[in-house]
């Protein structure tokens, strides 16, 4: 289950989602190229650190962005600990109200050391409906 809780506990190191977020958006607004409009974090269970970082994005309709160029433009400078790297993107036509359990929503398996870094894009036609349902949009 992800955490109900404002925080997320990696490998140990504890931090608040509000302030991750706060620096994502800091660090991609300068990478215009990512065309990411709005952004949410949120836990993902981890069989190996407890939980990893995943990530909402709302890109512009036209675009789409890669969570390798996310991570990319997230670890500039590092002002980010590398540990707190999103591993795992969700795109979305709009955010959820609340990251209060997004990833048991998403019925997003727990992550391991051993698989690769994630996206899972709800923008696809046949899963706009569930993406409806899921973010409160208007059918």
């Amino acid at each position: 289950m992800a955490s109900a809780t404002d925080s997320i506990c990696v490998a140990g190191e504890s931090a608040s989602l509000a302030e991750l977020e706060a620096l994502l958006r800091q660090q991609v607004a300068g990478a215009s190229h990512l065309w990411v409009r709005e952004l949410l974090c949120f836990a993902v269970p981890h069989t190996e650190r407890g939980e990893a970082v995943g990530v909402a994005v709302v890109c512009d309709p036209a675009y789409t962005t890669t969570l390798h160029k996310l991570r990319r433009a997230a670890g500039r400078g590092g002002v980010l600990n590398p540990r707190l790297l999103p591993e795992v993107m969700v795109l979305l036509p709009a955010l959820p109200a609340s990251r209060t359990g997004l990833a048991a929503e998403l019925e997003l398996p727990s992550l391991s050391l051993t698989e690769g870094l994630r996206t899972l894009d709800l923008r696809k036609p046949q899963a706009m409906t569930y993406a409806r349902i899921f973010c409160g949009a208007a059918t």
